[in-house]
């Protein structure tokens, strides 16, 4: 969800994301060294967000990894022909933070301008500039068809488990599939769903995660917990690796 707050004489965006388990924040020690990152200023915005929830993924679609002073510079400094650049911003987007990516290959990063996010899209030639974080999620939410509904899941002592014995089944891998989506159902509660119609993904903080169902080519189901929370994370999968030898 994007709110507004009355700042003075202006509106800023504020950020709340649902967490689908323990968020690791940004001590203060490392914020100051995120700080230290470069010689330019670093938006209060992305500071904030790294001590409210940590690194992580949006809604499986938006990453958000370690602060990298190089990654930019590092990986694309023989191929910034790629995108048309405004005066000045190609030297500063090689001097850049990169701060996350996309699903896609977009890649988000800090500037030293007083519009401080640059997205480098991997599908354009067009480099974007946001003021704010929120902004940028703005951005892809309607990209992507979010609606305002945004999750977080963070990096912080996770694990995933798969179920990747379909093809054994063949032709019957869907029926499978479905077999173990059917009885998860019955058997489980989950706090939020996504996506149900084709590859439901449902939220459980019971495991720190999310369950996906693969009901589109039946391939898979991938279980995403806390190690935290392996004992519950186990029970589930190993209550649907009954159903499936069932």
């Amino acid at each position: 969800m994007i709110t507004y707050e009355a700042n003075k004489l202006q509106k800023v965006m504020t950020i709340s994301l649902y967490t689908t388990g323990d968020v690791k924040q940004y001590t203060a020690q490392e914020i100051e060294a995120v700080k230290e990152l470069k010689e330019y200023s670093i938006p209060s915005d992305y500071l904030l967000f790294l001590k409210t929830y940590g690194l992580g993924e949006m809604n499986n679609l938006l990453m958000f990894n370690i602060p990298d002073k190089d990654y930019v510079k590092n990986t694309f400094s023989e191929y910034m022909d790629i995108w048309q650049w405004e005066e000045g911003d190609e030297q500063k987007a090689l001097n850049s933070i990169s701060i996350g990516s996309t699903i896609d290959g977009d890649v988000i990063c800090l500037i030293d301008t007083e519009v401080p996010y640059m997205i480098l899209p991997r599908h354009s030639d067009r480099p974007i500039k946001f003021n704010s974080l929120a902004e940028v999620i703005v951005h892809y939410d309607k990209m992507y068809g979010l609606k305002g509904d945004y999750y977080f899941d963070s990096y912080d002592d996770w694990e995933r488990l798969s179920f990747d014995d379909f093809i054994q089944f063949k032709e019957r891998r869907m029926e499978v599939v479905k077999q173990m989506h059917q009885a998860f159902f019955k058997e489980y509660t989950f706090d939020k769903a996504y996506h149900t119609e084709k590859q439901p993904l449902y939220l459980i903080k019971d495991v720190g995660g999310w369950i996906r169902f693969d009901l589109v080519y039946g391939y898979s189901i991938q279980l995403k917990y806390q190690k935290r929370y392996a004992e519950k994370a186990v029970e589930v999968y190993s209550y649907l690796q009954g159903v499936m030898k069932s």
